[in-house]
C-alpha cells in the first residue's frame, strides 16, 4: 500500500491532481490519499496512517510544500522512510534535492533510499532553514496580506519574498541571542538584521543562503548580518541575491553539528516558511531515508 498525504491547499493547489494521477497510473501500489483539511492538520492525518501502516510492506508519499514535509517528518519516526512531491511557492528543498515525478515513483518502486539529515529539537524540525530577524518579517507581512494567495494563484508565488523582503529591508528592528555549540561554548550575538541557520543550500524561495548547506552533511550552517544603515541591508540581500557571499566582509558564516539557541524571550521565527515563536531550542542532527 502507498498512503500518501497530500496538503491541497499547498502553494500552486497541484497536490491533489498528483496523488490522484499517481492513483490512476500506479495501480499495483494501491495509492490512499489522505488530505489535511485545515493549518496544522498534518499530525492529525499522519496518526492515521500509521495506525494502518506496515513497516515491511507499505510506503509513506508526502505531497505538500516545505512547510507540510517539516510536520510531517517531526511527528514521522525516524525509522520510516518517505517519497516528496513539491507543490508548494518556494520549494526550497526540492531545489536542494530535485525530483520529478516518475524519478520518484521509480524510487518508490524499486525501494531505492538515500540518506539526508535534518535537524530536530524538542519542538521543531529544521527540513531547510530557520530565520530570526529579516526574513520572519517577510514571513509575517505575507501571512496578513492578500497578495501572497493572489500571487499563488497566478503561478507567481516566488515573487511574494522578493516583494516583501523590499519592505522587510526597511525595518529597524533587530533580534539578539546566545548560541552554544556541542563543545558547551557560548556567544552572544546583538542587534542583528538578518540571522538564518541554514540546511539546504536555498530559503526564500530560491534565494541561495549558503552555497555549502547541504541535506548530504551533518552541518548546520549559519548566516547572519549584524544591523547596518538601509543601504548597508541591502547591500547584504544583493549579497545573497548575487551570490557573492564571499565577497561582503559583514555576512557571516559558522557551521555547527549541535546548537543550542537561546533568546531571552519569545522572538518571531520562520522555520520552513512557516511563521512560529522560539525561545530556547537545541537542534541536534538526524538522519532520515528519502525514496529517490
Amino acid at each position: 500500500m502507498l498512503y500518501i498525504l497530500v496538503n491541497p491547499h499547498a502553494g500552486d493547489k497541484s497536490g491533489l491532481k498528483k496523488a490522484e494521477r499517481i492513483r490512476e497510473c500506479y495501480p499495483q501500489l494501491k495509492a490512499e490519499i489522505y488530505l489535511t483539511r485545515c493549518a496544522d492538520d498534518e499530525t492529525n492525518q499522519l496518526t492515521k496512517i500509521l495506525h494502518c501502516y506496515q513497516s515491511d510492506q507499505d510506503q509513506l508519499l508526502i505531497i505538500g510544500g516545505d512547510g507540510t514535509l517539516s510536520k510531517v517528518l517531526f511527528a514521522l519516526p525516524k525509522e520510516i522512510p518517505f517519497a516528496y512531491l513539491a507543490s508548494g511557492s518556494g520549494n526550497d528543498f526540492s531545489r536542494s534535492l530535485p525530483a520529478r515525478l516518475e524519478t520518484v515513483m521509480e524510487a518508490l518502486l524499486k525501494r531505492r533510499l538515500q540518506t539526508i539529515s535534518v535537524f530536530q529539537s524538542a519542538n521543531y524540525l529544521i527540513l531547510n532553514s530557520l530565520g530570526l530577524g529579516f526574513d520572519a518579517r517577510v514571513i509575517s507581512y505575507s501571512e496578513k496580506s492578500s497578495l501572497k494567495k493572489r500571487l499563488n494563484q497566478l503561478c507567481l508565488g516566488k515573487l511574494t519574498y522578493l516583494l516583501f523582503g523590499i519592505r522587510s529591508a526597511f525595518s529597524r528592528e533587530s533580534v539578539s541571542l546566545t548560541l552554544t555549540d556541542a563543545e558547551g561554548r557560548s556567544q552572544k550575538l546583538s542587534d542583528l538584521f538578518l540571522f538564518v541557520l541554514a540546511n539546504t543550500a536555498y530559503f526564500g524561495g530560491g534565494i541561495m543562503i549558503w552555497p555549502e548547506a547541504s541535506l548530504k552533511t551533518k552541518q548546520l550552517e549559519l548566516v547572519y548580518l549584524e544591523k547596518g544603515t538601509v543601504f548597508q541591508n541591502i547591500q547584504g540581500l544583493l549579497t545573497l541575491l548575487m551570490k557573492k557571499h564571499e565577497k561582503n566582509p559583514r555576512l557571516k558564516h559558522e557551521s555547527f553539528t549541535e546548537l543550542t539557541v537561546d533568546c531571552s524571550e519569545p522572538t518571531a521565527a520562520q522555520i520552513d516558511g512557516e511563521l512560529t515563536e522560539i525561545s530556547s531550542e537545541t537542534f541536534t542532527c538526524q538522519q532520515r531515508k528519502i525514496y529517490l
